[in-house]
């Protein structure tokens, strides 16, 4: 009988000690959540430090939004002051949150695909140590890197999504390769090509100029304005003005551009916001006041489907993901970690 108490007893001990462990572990991480964890996303930890990171970037953009929404300066009271009924800070740290919430159910999908492990900030700091390293020993071993010579975590933090989202989206598009026929690409393709696939038209146009003199720039003037209230061709123009004005017409293609030809360039993207007919502003080049006239626009038609088949089932990849990461965000589980949460004032 002895022999039995004694194993009971034992028993017994070591069920309150399991106990005792369960509970100090599960103090510890309620005690590591109240110390570092902002918020959670389906039982995703965000802390402190990333929140923070973030909240220094959307700095810059809460100043700009209240200077175009209500017209107000940044002084050293702005962050404490209110404005239409909103305070910048908690202004500043709800974008903070919107945009974490967007990049988390990201990584969660990255996750899930295969593409990360672990999608916490301790994490991405990691990453970057092992990328400095590796560009530290590319440099010593006088091979090339691309990109900065060293990252900060700003700097990492963007590069490190990025080259992550674009891993999955090639993962997606391999898969997608395979898996979706011509005829459901060929009508997506359809459906994009006019913001992904037009090719870039081509312009005539029309130089209008006079030699640089006192009123120069007032005759143009003159010009531009008959020709555009009684829509005068420029020939038309010309004539009713007892001027010496010199027309000469060109055409522009973009893919005959050279990257040097600055003013070619400022001229093609001129005429882009312009509608046959209509004027640029004049200009003084040389010994010469000078407008140009943009005639006629040419449409160059489109990039053919089966040149840009792997494009288009990338892009459609992309869209499956944003549209995934939408769809997530309706249903995330976010829980704020208020008495830290309350505690972060951006100053």
């Amino acid at each position: 009988m002895g022999r039995k108490r004694f194993k009971w007893n034992n028993l017994i001990v070591l069920s309150v000690a399991i106990v005792l462990v369960v509970f100090i572990t599960i103090a510890a991480s309620i005690l590591h959540k109240t110390d570092k964890t902002v918020f959670t996303i389906d039982d995703y930890e965000v802390t402190d430090d990333e929140f923070n990171h973030i909240l220094q970037n959307m700095k810059a953009l809460t100043v700009n939004y209240f200077k175009e929404k209500y017209n107000v300066d940044y002084s050293k009271n702005f962050w404490k002051s209110s404005y239409g009924g909103k305070n910048p800070s908690e202004y500043a740290k709800q974008e903070a949150m919107n945009y974490l919430l967007k990049i988390k159910t990201e990584q969660i999908i990255m996750k899930e695909n295969g593409i990360i492990e672990d999608l916490s900030y301790d994490a991405i700091n990691k990453h970057l140590i092992k990328e400095n390293e590796r560009r530290k020993k590319e440099l010593e071993n006088k091979r090339p890197i691309y990109g900065p010579v060293q990252y900060n975590i700003t700097e990492y933090y963007s590069y490190y999504q990025n080259i992550n989202r674009q891993a999955l989206v090639e993962k997606w598009a391999k898969n997608f390769g395979h898996t979706l026929s011509d005829e459901f690409l060929e009508g997506y393709y359809d459906e994009i090509k006019d913001h992904y696939f037009k090719k870039a038209d081509s312009f005539i146009y029309e130089k209008i100029s006079v030699k640089t003199e006192p009123n120069g720039m007032g005759i143009l003037e003159e010009f531009k304005k008959k020709a555009s209230i009684a829509k005068l061709t420029t020939d038309e123009a010309k004539q009713s003005m007892d001027r010496f004005i010199t027309v000469e017409r060109s055409f522009i293609d973009p893919k005959e551009i050279k990257k040097e030809a600055s003013i070619e360039n400022q001229l093609y993207e001129a005429f882009l916001e312009l509608n046959e007919g209509d004027f640029t502003e004049i200009y003084q080049m040389d010994n010469e006041d000078v407008m140009f006239r943009m005639i006629e626009k040419q449409h160059n038609g489109y990039e053919h489907y089966s040149d840009v088949k792997n494009t288009i089932v990338k892009i459609y990849a992309q869209e499956q993901l944003d549209y995934k990461v939408s769809l997530r965000l309706k249903n995330v589980n976010v829980k704020i970690n208020d008495p830290i949460y309350d505690k972060i004032i951006v100053d």
